[in-house]
């Protein structure tokens, strides 16, 4: 994760692509390397962090539920852009209907580069009035990395 101290920035800007098959390594190098596809028209970007999943249990004897974290689920991403046939898009839509591991990539306006593997979980048209664009909702899921430990790569710019 970022530990350096670098300006904020806005979201403008950013720019997010996929690409389906595994790097050489699990790395900034192994992920540079592959041939990104750029995804068009997206409006919005949301992530999510890992997350534990709650563990709980009930006792007759307390008043309280024991709490523990449980395993861990790789963050998510959420895309809305308005449809276009472009090639970032179509392979979304190829990696909707696919059991494989797709990487992503974002690459921030102040130089910050980051890596995930993920499932396409959906592509969902939206709806809207007359004055909408026709536009789309993408899910996708996180997943780690083959060593199980790690599911992002954070590149920091050079200052």
């Amino acid at each position: 994760m970022a530990t350096a101290s670098y300006a904020t920035s806005t979201l403008a800007g950013a720019t997010v692509s996929l690409v389906g098959g595994d790097p050489t390594t699990f790395d900034e190098t192994g992920f540079a390397a592959l041939a990104w596809v750029p995804i068009g028209k997206i409006k919005s970007l949301n992530l999510t962090a890992a997350q534990w999943q709650e563990v709980t249990s009930s006792y007759l004897s307390q008043t309280f539920e024991e709490v523990r974290k449980g395993t861990r689920k790789a963050g998510g991403v959420e895309l809305k852009v308005d449809i276009k046939s472009d090639t970032g898009q179509t392979l979304c839509k190829t990696a909707v209907d696919s059991r494989n591991e797709y990487n992503l990539k974002v690459s921030y306006s102040n130089g910050v580069v980051q890596y995930r593997r993920v499932l396409v979980m959906s592509f969902s048209q939206d709806g809207g009035d007359a004055n909408a664009m026709n536009g789309a909702t993408l899910s996708l899921t996180g997943c780690p990395f083959p060593s199980g430990e790690d599911y992002l790569v954070e590149v920091e710019p050079i200052v």
